[in-house]
């Protein structure tokens, strides 16, 4: 039986090293596949800051939240907001920061991630380890919930990606032949492990590309994070591109093991995939 062990650190997703360790993306998918969809301009709200009576109000509901969640004792001068994003329907969209997540703190991690919200894909770079939330009487959300509850319309996401968004290049790509051998997981159902997230090693012809919500044809994927990626590794760890595999999680928006199950039986048959199994609540696992 074959087996590759996964080893990832949740919390800073650290990059982990593989050695010697499927639909298929045509040249013509490609086109349509990666870029950002461009806001509707007639619905475009160009607004670069929320007033400061607002901002303090924010960051006064972020702090609470913070405080109690992780029983912290921050002050307001422990937390800011990097980034405006405009005021929607009495809403409003902001990137919250505190002192726990300073960019630049941790350089060598890896992590990238895509959130997609109502068919709208939101971007976010290595170390930025915080995501775009949104404001409204005195409660705060995430850009989900607050789709879920009619807050935000399809046009007022595609607005905020365009803020967040702003200057992500797709770069074009050929299709490949994969190179290695398929790993099928053997797990079953009664394996314990988490319910929406699947954890992909990269077909090593693959290597150091980026992939997207988009490449997932048949999935509902609402998340794509990179968490060990030869591209964002630092480059004086000198690693071998012929020997490393790169890890990816993807989350589905359909929880439920057999519907990770089922996502994993079609992922098999992708050729960038070499390998797709269950994460087991972030302990090491095991694709058998």
């Amino acid at each position: 039986m074959k087996k590759l062990i996964i080893y990832i650190a949740v919390a800073l997703c650290f990059g982990v090293f593989l050695s010697g360790c499927g639909g298929s993306i045509s040249s013509s998918q490609e086109d349509s596949i990666f870029r950002v969809v461009e806001p509707k301009r007639s619905n475009f709200v160009p607004t670069p800051r929320v007033p400061l009576d607002i901002d303090t109000e924010i960051l006064q509901v972020y702090l609470a939240e913070l405080n109690f969640k992780y029983d912290w004792n921050l002050t307001l001068d422990d937390v800011w907001i990097e980034n405006y994003y405009g005021a929607y329907n009495g809403c409003v969209a902001v990137l919250p920061y505190n002192i726990h997540i300073v960019p630049g703190e941790g350089v060598y991690i890896n992590d990238e991630l895509e959130v997609v919200v109502g068919g709208v894909s939101f971007f976010y770079g290595p170390l930025i380890h915080a995501e775009i939330v949104v404001y409204k009487d005195g409660i705060i959300y995430g850009l989900q919930e607050a789709y879920d509850y009619d807050f935000l319309t399809n046009d007022d996401l595609e607005n905020i990606a365009y803020y967040q968004n702003e200057g992500i290049t797709f770069p074009k790509r050929t299709a490949r032949t994969p190179r290695d051998g398929k790993i099928v997981w053997n797990g079953s159902i009664n394996d314990a492990f988490d319910d929406r997230t699947i954890l992909i090693v990269i077909d090593g012809n693959f290597t150091g590309l980026r992939f997207y919500a988009g490449d997932f044809t048949g999935i509902d994927v609402v998340r794509v994070r990179a968490l060990s990626v030869l591209r964002l590794m630092a480059p004086w760890a000198n690693l071998d591109s012929a020997t490393w595999r790169d890890i990816i999680s993807i989350e589905i928006g359909n929880p439920g093991k057999q519907n990770v199950i089922n996502a994993i039986r079609r992922l098999e048959n992708f050729d960038f995939v070499m390998a797709a199994g269950p994460n087991h609540f972030h302990s090491p696992g095991i694709i058998k």
